[in-house]
């Protein structure tokens, strides 16, 4: 019963997001959902209550998944902290990339309500106090606020070309979704915020 329960219940929550990346977060329908997962509507209604309450579990796990491997990614930090950064805000863009419509939902409620409560806001606050903790030894001789601001400048870029990469297509005359330009393109922001690493501490 127990592995039943949770094997309909993560149906559900992939074909949440199929539909999410079809039809976007506002059009999105429990309908909809329910033909993806292959389930009546009261299957859906019996797990989440609602559409409402699926779509926040489903905003919430993908949020904290989105996180789980950079924050991962950094165990290794003492090799290269560039190597370790160039990993991290690659895996983001891409991430933004293979699932728009994801993205763009994680972002809806501050963007378009100005709701900073959700789940992803919340993970992303604690992913940017881990950096910072995890960094800050590379360089000791830099300003907590400086260094704060030089990864919010970095994760602001990543987040905006994730959201809209066409946006600067024609200006740029390049193709961000395009892996070779976006290594490189990311390359070139750390050294700009993140200029000369020095050795890890013993």
């Amino acid at each position: 019963m127990e592995r039943g329960e949770i094997s309909t219940r993560e149906k559900i929550i992939l074909a949440a997001v199929a539909r999410i990346e079809k039809e976007g977060i506002d059009s999105v329908t429990i309908r909809s959902i329910a033909l993806e997962a292959g389930v009546n509507i009261a299957s859906i209604n019996y797990y989440f209550g609602s559409k409402e309450k699926l779509l926040e579990e489903t905003l919430g796990q993908t949020a904290k998944e989105a996180f789980a491997d950079p924050i991962e990614m950094l165990e290794d930090i003492n090799k290269d902290v560039r190597i370790s950064l160039q990993a991290v805000f690659s895996h983001f863009l891409k991430g933004s990339h293979t699932y728009p419509g994801l993205s763009r939902a994680h972002v809806y409620g501050p963007l378009l309500r100005g709701d900073y409560s959700g789940v992803f806001v919340k993970e992303y606050l604690k992913f940017l106090d881990h950096l910072y903790k995890k960094i800050k030894p590379f360089f000791p001789g830099t300003d907590p606020k400086s260094l704060k601001s030089a990864i919010v400048q970095a994760l602001s870029v990543i987040i905006f070309l994730g959201l809209l990469p066409g946006l600067n297509k024609d200006f740029l005359k390049t193709n961000i979704k395009d892996k070779q330009i976006q290594e490189d393109f990311i390359r070139e922001l750390i050294e700009r915020l993140f200029p000369a690493p020095e050795a890890p501490p013993d």
